[in-house]
């Protein structure tokens, strides 16, 4: 699947809600998260835990850059990953926990998240589904960015798991 996103740091939570109202977004609701980051080859694979829903596992690829940008990812279950993955050692690297409120506008998914020990974060993924033009997802998330720019701190080039310190050497 293809994303297009761009991730900052978020100075105003309360200002950003009454944005998205304005533009129409609509609230999908409030949970906690925890993803847990092991080390692959290539990529980066997270378990996704969220309370009440089935565990998963995320691989994707996106590059380092500051900017709105493109994801590549594949949701995966404990069949997949040890099949795509066989022998891996999936000691925990990294652990990110989160709040997230998550709204959606059209095909873009709109996070509001505070990083536990962190700070808050607001993240814009755009959803390319198949059929869907990548160009036009673009345009809806510059939008967006130009939008939100006075609410916004420093832009996250990388993903949450960099934030963190490690849980193991090495």
């Amino acid at each position: 699947m293809l994303n297009i996103e761009f991730k900052a740091e978020l100075r105003e939570r309360a200002l950003a809600r009454g944005i998205l109202q304005t533009l129409g977004a609509a609230f999908q609701g409030k949970f906690e998260q925890t993803d847990v980051f092991v080390r692959v080859p290539e990529g980066r694979l997270k378990r996704r835990e969220h309370p009440g829903e089935p565990t998963v596992w995320i691989w994707y690829q996106r590059s380092d850059a500051v900017g709105v940008r493109e994801s590549h990812w594949t949701s995966l279950d404990e069949q997949q990953v040890e099949t795509r993955f066989a022998g891996l050692d999936r000691t925990p690297w990294k652990r990110v926990v989160k709040r997230r409120e998550l709204w959606t506008l059209e095909n873009v998914r709109i996070h509001l998240d505070e990083l536990l020990g962190i700070g808050s974060f607001l993240e814009f993924e755009g959803v390319v589904a198949q059929g869907a033009d990548p160009a036009e997802t673009r345009m809806k998330v510059e939008h967006l960015v130009a939008e939100f720019r006075p609410l916004l701190g420093e832009p996250i080039a990388s993903s949450y798991e960099s934030l963190v310190e490690p849980l193991v050497d090495g």
